[in-house]
């Protein structure tokens, strides 16, 4: 074959700007679709593309004028869980509604046996309801998920925050059947395949907020198998009901892990952990009270960090404590909305006087 003729054979990749809730491509066309799509509230995309925006309309805007044709960059088709005008109720059911829509298109642009691939990160349930939502809603369903480490923990966010270190990339397929589950016939299932993959989490070194979120797909990958997953009752099984039944499996497993590792007198992160599998006895186990129970899991998976006071409700809830008991007393410092778990030595701490103007 002559040089000429694989020139001709190449095909030269295309980069352009489209709505991703209006693709102008026919049914079944890609074989792959690969997304990172926006992370709920956690980016202000828009505003930040401003800064860059305003420069490469003095220098590119004669070149491209249809990309550069408002002021500002647009900001009412954005996708994320906050509203330019509005609150944040309302932003966050846009969100869903319109990355529902994202997903509906890439299902209906993608082969029957072709693949997506969606990144995302968010350690906040609502987030990830509303992405599992919009994907089961669409007609895809996951088949693999992977945990990678792609953001820095070192930034001083990430120690002041419960940020996540790592992204979770989603494998899914099109759905191609209508069948229906009950939930206690695949309860089994779910934590069989959720407990293998923590195994293999824990092993790998991911601990933290990251543990329990990547928990998240290998649950979805035998819940979204479904298109309808049912109570006894008849009542479907909700993405939250699901989401809480994954955090309590998620709960109990590294408590487990935790409690086995003192038991042995080794610290979290020990070397010798790579070649032990470590786990609690229901004894052990028995014997915690709920209160220790959620101390012991929030400053393992958040540290010294503070956290949304709903996010350590669910925590909370997932070892039988009711949080509010222990406001500002004891280990818990509840203040502006957020929880955070005090070391021994700052517990019952006084408050310093503030001093007067004279």
């Amino acid at each position: 074959m002559d040089k000429k003729t694989k020139t001709k054979e190449l095909k030269i990749p295309q980069v352009t700007q489209l709505s991703a809730t209006r693709l102008p491509y026919p049914d079944n066309y890609f074989d792959a679709v690969v997304t990172d799509p926006p992370y709920y509230d956690n980016v202000p995309y828009s505003y930040l593309s401003d800064f860059f925006y305003v420069w490469l309309k003095r220098t590119l805007g004669h070149l491209y004028p249809e990309l550069f044709a408002t002021p500002l960059t647009p900001k009412s088709e954005e996708i994320v869980a906050y509203t330019h005008e509005g609150g944040l109720e309302d932003g966050m059911r846009r969100f869903e509604q319109m990355i529902t829509r994202a997903f509906s298109e890439i299902a209906r642009v993608l082969k029957p046996e072709g693949v997506a691939v969606i990144v995302f990160a968010h350690k906040t349930t609502e987030a990830w309801e509303s992405i599992i939502n919009a994907l089961l809603s669409a007609g895809l369903y996951l088949t693999a998920s992977w945990p990678l480490h792609t953001e820095m923990q070192a930034r001083l966010r990430a120690q002041e925050s419960a940020a996540l270190a790592s992204s979770i990339y989603m494998v899914c397929r099109k759905r191609t059947t209508n069948e229906t589950a009950y939930f206690s016939e695949i309860k089994d299932e779910i934590v069989s395949r959720v407990r293998e993959k923590l195994e293999q989490f824990w092993n790998e070194g991911i601990s933290g907020a990251d543990f329990f979120v990547s928990a998240i797909g290998p649950a979805v990958e035998v819940f979204g198998r479904y298109a309808r997953v049912e109570k006894l009752s008849g009542e479907p099984v909700s993405v939250r009901e699901l989401l809480e039944f994954v955090r309590k499996t998620v709960s109990e497993y590294a408590l487990s892990r935790i409690i086995g590792i003192r038991d042995q007198g080794l610290g979290i992160g020990d070397k010798e952990l790579e070649e032990k599998s470590l786990v609690a006895s229901p004894q052990s186990l028995g014997n915690i009270d709920p209160a220790t129970r959620f101390y012991l899991l929030f400053r393992w998976a958040y540290g010294r960090a503070t956290v949304p006071f709903d996010e350590a409700r669910k925590l909370a809830q997932a070892v039988g404590l009711e949080l509010s008991a222990y406001f500002n007393r004891s280990f818990v410092k509840h203040e502006k909305g957020n929880i955070k778990c005090l070391d021994p030595k700052d517990r019952g701490k006084p408050s310093l006087p503030k001093s007067r103007k004279t």
